[in-house]
């Protein structure tokens, strides 16, 4: 029932943004998330898989919008699955990108290393010819695929303000996403350091 209503309103969002409203973003636990998105898929498509989750607790609160959200990294999750066999593996890690300073300027204007969120599996991976536009509409690597899932996934990424990429070759492809914390925890630790 939850998964129902959570369609739902994906479709009423949807059909929002062709009116131009407006996508309200709140702080949330990515963390809560991704379980719900892996309990999920052990549920249905994933049950194949070995899930393995190497969190970092210490992470602040994203600014996002949990429905969409939860469609992006299903789509990701998904296509992990679709890409590995009976031995198929995926892990989940969460950090800071240490290497990474980045002005979010739409979301207080701060320059802050990003939450990172990465998907890894061990499956076939990207073909190289296609890597370049695995982002791009109605580009495949799968009989039957609509080349749609991956184009929602970066456009939901960059409705975050945050950052994708993808890395992958034959027995890993790690998606790699870079989130803005949520701007009520930046003002907390500023007013910490006065």
């Amino acid at each position: 029932v939850e998964e129902a209503d959570r369609i739902a309103a994906l479709l009423d969002r949807m059909e929002g943004v062709a009116g131009g409203a407006n996508l309200v973003l709140v702080p949330l636990n990515i963390h809560e998330i991704l379980d719900h998105c892996l309990n999920l898929a052990q549920a249905s498509y994933g049950a194949h898989m070995k899930i393995r989750r190497c969190y970092d607790p210490s992470l602040p609160l994203v600014k996002g919008h949990r429905d969409l959200l939860i469609q992006a990294f299903m789509n990701i999750i998904k296509n992990a699955s679709e890409a590995t066999d009976i031995n198929a593996e995926i892990v989940i890690k969460t950090s800071y990108s240490q290497g990474r300073r980045l002005t979010f300027a739409a979301v207080d204007g701060g320059n802050y290393a990003p939450v990172q969120v990465e998907v890894i599996d061990n499956g076939r991976g990207i073909s190289e010819e296609l890597r370049d536009r695995i982002f791009d509409p109605f580009v495949s690597d799968r009989s039957g695929g609509s080349g749609l899932g991956l184009t929602m996934v970066a456009s939901v990424i960059a409705d975050h303000g945050a950052m994708i990429d993808v890395e992958s070759v034959s027995g890993q492809t790690v998606f790699r996403m870079n989130f803005p914390i949520a701007s009520e925890f930046n003002q907390a630790k500023d007013e910490a350091r006065r």
